[in-house]
């Protein structure tokens, strides 16, 4: 389970980046992929979130650099990744699947109530 209000959330994909920068102010933002500049809506952002530190990819080391205390996936990403981050005490929190609007509305509270928003 989340800690209460984390405020070093690592977003590790282009939908969690989009959601959890929705959210959050861009402080509480520990980390995302350099691909989300590209993929996300980040690209139409205020300067901000050029201060926030990216990785390259999906893998334990670079993620756990940036200290987080909460991390949010996509499903489909690297289980062995997600799992040793929750062995070395990291939340990790596994967007649902979005098929449609409903799922991206479920999506979008999922991590609105492991955030604290």
């Amino acid at each position: 389970m989340p800690v209460e209000r984390p405020q070093r959330i690592v977003a590790t994909s282009a939908t969690a980046v989009d959601i959890v920068a929705a959210l959050v102010d861009p402080d509480r933002i520990a980390g995302f992929p350099v691909q989300a500049l590209e993929y996300s809506s980040l690209h139409d952002e205020p300067p901000q979130f050029a201060s926030i530190r990216q990785f390259e990819a999906y893998l334990a080391e670079p993620v756990l650099a940036l200290r987080p205390d909460l991390v949010v996936i996509d499903p489909w990403q690297a289980p062995e990744t997600s799992q040793r981050l929750r062995e070395a005490g990291v939340s990790v929190l596994a967007l649902p699947e979005v098929r449609g609007l409903e799922d991206a509305f479920e999506a979008l509270r999922t991590v609105a109530k492991a955030v604290g928003e």
